[in-house]
């Protein structure tokens, strides 16, 4: 099953060997008419492709182990959603991928509000939504509660969708504390925030600061799931 309706003028997929995965560094970049994706498993390039979670793609082991550098080129200029949907012709060209959606129960946080939330702090209409490290805090400014449960979605350490069931509405600054200390070395700071995020407590933490909790459930969700795939050998 097929959904892109535009393709690349130009692409490339190149599998990537274990010496220069250990070798290079994960990421997607995007750029207007292009995309870049390095050392990146078939299923980060699926659900950037369909706009999906990790644990919204079922499918063999392997998609998760091989890697694979891609490059896809367009005509002209275009946006990061049109730039994705054309990855799902080049999933099927080079991948042989086929696959259909289905709703499935999965586990789930829900995210409720708890006794206080008096760290939440009502935003300025005019300020700017983002986050940005400070110390060994990280910033989360002109932030709703549907945002929090989207970022700590995307976390791996999470690993199943936290859905907003707060209640409350607006946006919010707040500030969690990341780590118990602040070191100065930037390359220690750094490491340590990483080590920190990774911990599969850290949602956990990031709610009971704000006066929240993420309650375990199950809750039905779309998958996607693989019928047929196979391992691209470059060209």
């Amino acid at each position: 099953m097929t959904y892109g309706q535009t393709a690349f003028e130009a692409a490339s997929v190149k599998p990537v060997t274990l010496e220069q995965a250990k070798e290079g560094r994960p990421g997607v970049s995007f750029s207007p008419g292009s995309v870049t994706m390095s050392s990146v498993t078939l299923k980060t390039i699926i659900t950037t492709a369909y706009g999906v979670k990790d644990y919204q793609v079922s499918g063999p082991a392997w998609i998760t182990s091989d890697r694979y550098d891609v490059i896809g080129k367009s005509a002209g200029p275009a946006a990061e959603s049109g730039l994705r949907q054309m990855l799902q012709p080049l999933l099927a060209e080079r991948f042989q991928l086929s696959l259909h959606r289905e709703t499935k129960d999965l586990p789930v946080y829900l995210l409720t509000a708890g006794k206080s939330t008096s760290k939440l702090h009502e935003s300025a209409a005019d300020t700017k939504s983002g986050t940005r490290g400070q110390g060994s805090n990280m910033l989360f400014q002109h932030y709703s509660m549907a945002q929090l449960s989207e970022f700590l979605s995307r976390l791996r350490s999470v690993g199943r969708p936290v859905l907003d069931m707060t209640g409350l509405t607006g946006d919010f600054d707040f500030t969690v504390e990341v780590m118990d200390s602040n070191p100065e070395n930037p390359a220690d700071a750094k490491r340590g925030a990483e080590q920190a995020v990774a911990d599969p407590g850290f949602a956990a933490r990031v709610a009971s600061q704000l006066g929240l909790k993420l309650e375990a459930r199950t809750a039905p969700a779309e998958i996607l799931v693989i019928d047929r795939v196979e391992k691209a050998t470059g060209n």
